[in-house]
């Protein structure tokens, strides 16, 4: 047995010994391992199951109502619903950004915001301050300057409708360096302050209100202008802009087309145009109708005495004046005169054919 045995012995014992080592070595690995991937099963179903209960549970701070007090909030152009959110927040308007873009996210209207100031209130709920974002009512500087307005009526139309004073616009006008006049306005606004609409910051002077009307002649009409080119006449930018000017007091829009041809017809015959509005614009102020005494007025801008087109423009004229200037309707009329009291007027070549529906029109009372 000695030798067998012993070798026997030792064996089993070397073996059974290894073998429980690498039992030994085999069961703090695996009971680790399972304990873990159970802790990372259990943590993982905690936070996706505690995920989907903090959305069910947890409240986008918002407030509620229409809010209190009065907050002017400033959208820029390219704002994203975050960026006017966060704008909202930092004024106290909504509670939280995230109200907001919730409540955009679910308003399709929200993507057609403009830019601009809006008067809104305090504490508002995100959906309510996004109906008044929307709400045209709520736009706080938002102007449309009418077409035909010289720039007396210019100014006092921006008067009623911003802080600026009449004055301060007239002071602004008589420093005319900086403003962004073409040269050939030889530094007077009159007929460049573009008739549109204008969203005017509230801190606006009255310089910067003339600068973006300036700005926008420059952008929308000074290249027609520039290029026009009417047959038979050589008009500068500036003549073109002048008879554009008349247009708008002579006529309504459906007229300004042959009302154009009719000054382009008298310019190449070498009349003077004999304009009403020409005369009501040397007196400074409206009249029912122009008298022969007030044709007799000295002035440069009196187109019964004087041939050719005034000095300069008499009212801003807009694009529908620019065009129909540039594109002026066929035809030999020389003559016009309102006929209807809804503004069409009258047009012929025939001296006593306008004579005769000139007293007509006087005698209905159309003017």
């Amino acid at each position: 047995m000695g030798d067998l045995s012993i070798l026997g012995v030792d064996e089993e014992e070397h073996v059974g010994r290894t073998s429980r080592r690498r039992k030994k070595r085999r069961r703090p690995w695996i009971a680790p391992t399972a304990i873990i991937v159970a802790i990372l099963m259990i943590a993982t179903g905690g936070f996706f199951g505690g995920r989907a209960v903090w959305h069910q549970t947890a409240a986008v701070p918002d407030y509620e109502g229409q809010g209190a007090g009065t907050v002017y909030v400033q959208i820029e152009p390219g704002d994203s619903a975050v960026d006017i959110g966060q704008r909202l927040y930092d004024q106290g308007v909504v509670k939280s950004v995230r109200a907001f873009r919730k409540a955009a996210e679910d308003d399709d209207r929200s993507l057609g915001l403009q830019p601009g100031t809006y008067e809104l209130h305090q504490h508002m709920s995100a959906a309510a301050a996004l109906t008044m974002l929307l709400d045209p009512s709520s736009v706080v500087g938002r102007v449309s300057v009418p077409e035909g307005m010289n720039v007396a009526e210019t100014f006092d139309f921006l008067a009623k409708h911003t802080d600026i004073t009449v004055a301060q616009f007239e002071a602004a006008a008589k420093n005319p360096s900086g403003l962004g006049l073409p040269d050939y306005a030889n530094g007077k606004v009159d007929g460049f302050l573009f008739p549109t609409t204008y969203d005017i910051p509230r801190d606006a002077t009255a310089a910067d209100v003339l600068k973006m009307m300036i700005a926008q002649y420059n952008a929308r009409i000074a290249p027609a202008t520039v290029a026009a080119k009417i047959p038979g006449l050589n008009l500068t930018p500036m003549q073109i802009l002048v008879v554009a000017s008349l247009l708008e007091k002579e006529g309504i829009t459906d007229d300004f087309s042959k009302i154009a041809r009719v000054i382009y017809n008298r310019l190449e015959a070498g009349k003077p145009l004999q304009l009403d509005s020409t005369i009501v614009y040397a007196l400074g102020h409206n009249v029912a109708r122009v008298t022969n005494e007030q044709i007799k007025i000295d002035s440069p801008y009196n187109t019964y005495i004087h041939t050719g087109l005034p000095p300069g423009p008499i009212s801003n004229p807009g694009l529908t004046a620019i065009d129909a200037a540039l594109s002026p309707a066929d035809g030999d009329w020389m003559y016009f005169v309102k006929a209807n009291k809804d503004g069409h007027s009258f047009f012929t070549s025939d001296p006593n054919a306008f004579q005769a529906q000139k007293e007509k029109s006087q005698q209905e009372g159309i003017y």
